[in-house]
Order: structure tokens, then sequence, then C-alpha cells
């Protein structure tokens, strides 16, 4: 998928222009996988540029570029032998700075809407990231005098979905009951249907709450001990060697008539 600027940034300094475009690439089976920014630098007059050693920033910011959430740099690019075109992998560079969640790896965390943040470095104030908030990208270039911000910031905004692949609306893997179904388990789609089907699940209920009779199918309750209290259903055992809660004892008390 390829998401195109709203604007063409400009670069005053140098009087160059860059043209970009956005691809993303996300596998859900694997979380965020990819997101290139792709584009070309051109001179005024339409002739691109084609240095051999061209240094690239990139930096993903909240969708008022009041925060930075994470940057990294791609160096020593060269355009010589692509008319001033350039292909980056935004996770692959060098120098990688999460600042949102303080690591040096780029995550689903930095494209997820959870509301209010707290503030974290290159963001005092904190900052809300709100449902729908899109992020920006920004593209800083450096042609051996420093880098320099492209203006204005490009908005990204389809691509943060994709980006979080990994997740559904916050939630991870492990905030889910999962299939399981092997040797000693079996936690299967077939058998949690069966299990929470509206007879059985009806069921389930009746012996966890029961408020009327319930039926055993013409079955024994088997393993059962005796009873103890006044409501304790009896057992065959004891109601074989009690009578009126006093134990019998028969031993020697019956003889047969001759």
């Amino acid at each position: 998928m390829a998401l195109f600027p709203k604007s063409i940034l400009g670069i005053r300094l140098l009087s160059l222009s860059l043209i970009a475009c956005f691809t993303f690439t996300s596998y859900a089976q694997q979380g965020p996988s990819n997101l290139n920014v792709s584009g070309g630098l051109f001179l005024p007059s339409g002739l691109p540029v084609t240095n051999s050693s061209v240094n690239f920033r990139l930096e993903i910011w909240d969708k008022a570029a009041t925060c930075i959430l994470y940057s990294e740099e791609h160096l020593s690019q060269d355009l010589s032998a692509t008319k001033g075109g350039f292909a980056l992998a935004v996770g692959k560079g060098s120098s990688p700075n999460n600042f949102l969640e303080a690591s040096t790896a780029l995550t689903s965390k930095i494209f997820e809407n959870t509301g209010a943040v707290a503030p974290f470095g290159g963001c005092a104030s904190g900052v809300s990231l709100n449902s729908g908030d899109e992020r920006l990208i920004r593209v800083h270039y450096d042609l051996g005098g420093g880098f320099i911000a492209m203006t204005p910031d490009v908005p990204i905004a389809s691509a943060a979905y994709s980006m979080v692949a990994e997740t559904l609306q916050g939630k991870r893997p492990q905030d889910f009951v999962q299939v399981r179904d092997d040797v000693t388990h079996d936690l299967s789609q077939v058998n949690i249907e069966n299990v929470f089907s509206s007879a059985n699940y009806t069921r389930l209920l009746q012996l966890l709450n029961p408020s009327a009779a319930i039926g055993f199918g013409s079955q024994r309750l088997t393993n059962v001990a005796d009873p103890s209290g006044a409501q304790d259903a009896a057992t065959k055992n004891y109601a074989d060697t009690n009578l009126g809660g006093q134990d019998i004892d028969l031993v020697g008390w019956w003889t047969p008539w001759l």
C-alpha cells in the first residue's frame, strides 16, 4: 500500500525539493515489519541530486508535532546511481531511539492510540494519543553541512493501523484464550464450541447454580462420601449399614429357618 503526502516538501536552504511516498508492509503473524520511506531529491532545474553520500534522519512525531516518538539515521546513502531516488526502511537504520518506551526498538506502541501518555524523554509535558490520531514523519537530510529538517512534516494515517497487526485494540496474544490441541490438551475451536453450545452451556449453569431438579440420564454418581449433614444424600453403603443414624451390626442376628 502506498500513501502519498498531502504536500510536497520544500528544502528552501538549498532550493531542493523532496517528493516522497510511503509504502507500508505488515504481516499479521509477525507484527510490524516494514515502514518504507521512498522519494527523490531534485534540484530546482529538475535535475536529480546525485551525491554519493547523503545522510538522512527519520523521525516519527505525534499529530501535533509536539513530541518526538522515535528517530533513526540512514547514513551514506548513495544517490549517484539512483538518479536522486532513495528508499529508507524505518526500523532498519542506525542510532535508533524509541523515546516513547525508552528503548532502541521500533515497536507497535509508537502507533497505538492509548489516550493520555505520561511525560517521557522527548516529551516533557506528556501527550494524548487518541483514537484516530495520525503520526507525522519528519525527514532530515545532510549533504555534508549537518542535518536540515524538511518542511512540512508528512502525515501518515493508514499505516499506523497496519503496523499494529500484533495487537487487537491494544490487546496482545497473551490477553486472549488461545487454541491448544495436542497430546495433553484438547482446547480446540470445535471443543470450545461444543462446551459453550446453547444446550451444554445451559446445563453447565444448572450444575453451578441449580434452581430445579437435574437429571443424570439414569447414570450413577460414584465415589461419593458417606453423608454427615442433615441434607446430605445417602450412599448405598450408608443405607445398608445404618438405621435411623445408628450403625447396624447384623452379624449373628440372622438365623435362617431350618
